[in-house]
C-alpha cells in the first residue's frame, strides 16, 4: 500500500513531468555574493536566463567570509561550541544571502521566493556540521517553479529527518545542495559559479604554470576534489556521477565563458593534475583504543568528522593505529587540542599531502621516475596511497612546497 507522503511525491513528480521549461540549477559561491552590488549583478544574469526560456533555481552561499566570521564569534564565547548550536548559527549566513537575492530579483522584475534547506525538503542524518542528505522531496520548490517563480535556496543546510534539527553539510556544502536539487528536479545541468574561470590542473598559489581543464569525467574530478581541489565538494561530484547530472564550473560574472564541463562522456579523456592539502594530521590511537572510541571522543568534544585519508597499523605495536586525517583548519585544530588532553592518543600536524592524478602516472616506469625525482630533492615519503587514478604522497610539512613544484614539473 502506497503511503500518503509517497503518493504526494508521485503527484509532485507528475506535475514536474508536465512542466515544459528546461530547469537550470545554479550555485553562487561566497565571493560572488559578498556585496549588494554583486548580488544585483547576479539578479541580472538570472533575468537573462529567464528570457532565454529557463526555469531557474539558485543556491547561494553565505556572503564573503561570513561563515568564518560566525565561527570566530562562537569561539569568542566558548572554545568548544556545541555542534547543534553551531549549525543553528552557521545556517544563518546563507539565509541572509537568499533573502537579499530574492529582493534583488523582485526589484529586477522577476517573481522570486527564497527557501531554507528544511523548507526545500532537504532531509539529512543527524551528524551536525557534516550531515549527509538521505532524502530530498522539494514539494515547495516544484510548486514555485510551476508558478513561474525563480527559487532561491540557502545552500549548505538541511533538517534531520528524525529529530527535525537544523543541520549543515560541511565545507562546500552549498555545492552538494545544488547538485542534489538538480538531481531531484531532473535539471538539464547544474552550474557551479565562482570567482574562478574554470577547473585548473593545480593551485595557482602553489604552481606558476597551471592549465585549464575544460572537460573532465566524474571519476577524475572526484579524485581531484577528494585530494584537495577546492573548486567543488567531492560529495557533490559523487552525487552528480550517480545521477549523471552534467556540471559546469565557471565564473559568476563573465558571460559566455568556456569554463569546465564535468560529465560521464569525458570519462576516457586524459587528465593530469596536482592537488594538495597543506595540513595532514597523523593521529595515533594507542594500544587498546579502537576507531569507535575515537569517534565517541569526537562526539564528546563536539568535533565534526575529519576526512580520513588512510589508516595504518604501527608495525612496532600491532595494537596501535595511525589515522591520517585532513579537513578544514578548525576541525584539525580541535583534533590537536583533543589529543593534548588525552594520554591515549597523539596528534602530529607536521605533514602535508601532495597528489598526482592521471592514468599515465600509473605506469610502473612513470611511477619509478616520480619516486626518483622526489628522492633527488631529498623529499622523504612518509606515506604512499595508490588509487586507480592517483598517486598520493604524504610528506613532512617543510617539504610541501618542494614536493608540489617537483610534481608540478610532470604536468
Amino acid at each position: 500500500m502506497v503511503s500518503l507522503s509517497e503518493l504526494a511525491w508521485r503527484n509532485a513528480l507528475a506535475k514536474l513531468d508536465r512542466f515544459k521549461e528546461p530547469i537550470l540549477v545554479q550555485k553562487y559561491g561566497g565571493a560572488s555574493v559578498e556585496t549588494p552590488e554583486k548580488i544585483r549583478q547576479i539578479a541580472e544574469r538570472i533575468r537573462e536566463h529567464r528570457l532565454e526560456g529557463f526555469a531557474v533555481v539558485v543556491v547561494v552561499s553565505a556572503m564573503g567570509k561570513t561563515t568564518n566570521q560566525l565561527m570566530d564569534l562562537a569561539r569568542q564565547i566558548t572554545p568548544e561550541p556545541p555542534r547543534r548550536e553551531m549549525d543553528m548559527l552557521l545556517s544563518t549566513g546563507e539565509r541572509v544571502t537568499m533573502s537579499l537575492l530574492s529582493m534583488a530579483l523582485g526589484k529586477a522584475g522577476l517573481p522570486a521566493i527564497s527557501f531554507t534547506g528544511s523548507q526545500a525538503g532537504i532531509l539529512t542524518n543527524e551528524a551536525h556540521e557534516s550531515a549527509q542528505i538521505i532524502s530530498l522531496k522539494p514539494f515547495r520548490v516544484i510548486d514555485a517553479i510551476c508558478e513561474g517563480k525563480v527559487v532561491v535556496l540557502a545552500g549548505f543546510q538541511g533538517v534531520a529527518e528524525r529529530t527535525k534539527e537544523i543541520t549543515t553539510l560541511g565545507r562546500g556544502g552549498s555545492d552538494l545542495t545544488a547538485i542534489a536539487m538538480a538531481c531531484a528536479l531532473r535539471a538539464s545541468r547544474c552550474e557551479i559559479l565562482k570567482d574562478v574561470d574554470c577547473v585548473l590542473n593545480g593551485d595557482p598559489r602553489d604552481l606558476e604554470n597551471v592549465s585549464p581543464l575544460r572537460k573532465i569525467g566524474y571519476q577524475a574530478m572526484l579524485e581531484m576534489s577528494f585530494l584537495g581541489a577546492k573548486v567543488i565538494q567531492y560529495r557533490a561530484v559523487e552525487m552528480a556521477a550517480a545521477h549523471k547530472i552534467p556540471i559546469y564550473v565557471g565564473p559568476a560574472f563573465t558571460k559566455n565563458s568556456e569554463g569546465t564541463l564535468i560529465d560521464h562522456q569525458y570519462e576516457n579523456l586524459s587528465v593530469s593534475a596536482v592537488n594538495t592539502f597543506k595540513t595532514v594530521v597523523k593521529f595515533t590511537l594507542k594500544t587498546g583504543v579502537s576507531f569507535g572510541d575515537f569517534v565517541a571522543k569526537l562526539n564528546h568534544h563536539q568535533i565534526a568528522q575529519p576526512q580520513v585519508l588512510a589508516v595504518d597499523i604501527n608495525p612496532s605495536d600491532l595494537q596501535e593505529q595511525w589515522l591520517w586525517l585532513t579537513g578544514p583548519d578548525e576541525i584539525l585544530e580541535a583534533l590537536i587540542k583533543m589529543a593534548a588532553k588525552d594520554s591515549a592518543s597523539e596528534a602530529n600536524a607536521q605533514f602535508s599531502l601532495v597528489s598526482l592524478t592521471g592514468i599515465a602516472f600509473q605506469n610502473l616506469e612513470h611511477m619509478d621516475q616520480i619516486f626518483e625525482k622526489l628522492l633527488s630533492e631529498n623529499i622523504r615519503i612518509e606515506k604512499l596511497i595508490h588509487s586507480a587514478m592517483s598517486l598520493v604522497f604524504i610528506v613532512k610539512r617543510n617539504d610541501f612546497q618542494k614536493a608540489v613544484l617537483t610534481l608540478g614539473k610532470l604536468l
